[in-house]
């Protein structure tokens, strides 16, 4: 008697198979909600529509790796205006 059967350890190797190749088709998506992008499902969308071609994976991944670029404030220090004319 074996300890499992053969068509079970084929259904389970099968499970991990297509489960490692979601992970790794949804890669730049995870890594972007991860990271917490401000444009994530921009990334998600890119990545489930274009993902299935290899230039459209390399560029989400890309995408999610990039960081965001943060506001920044600037201030402009006027001369004071003259009083007298």
């Amino acid at each position: 008697m074996e300890l499992i059967d053969s068509n079970v350890f084929s259904l389970m190797v099968a499970f991990l198979l297509i489960g490692f190749a979601l992970f790794m088709y949804f890669l730049p998506a995870i890594i972007g909600f991860y990271k917490n992008k401000h444009n994530k499902l921009a990334i998600f969308a890119l990545n489930t529509l274009v993902g299935w071609s290899v230039v459209g994976w390399i560029i989400s991944l890309v995408w999610a790796l990039s960081s965001d670029v943060k506001p920044q404030n600037i201030y402009i220090n006027y001369p004071p205006e003259s009083t007298t004319k």
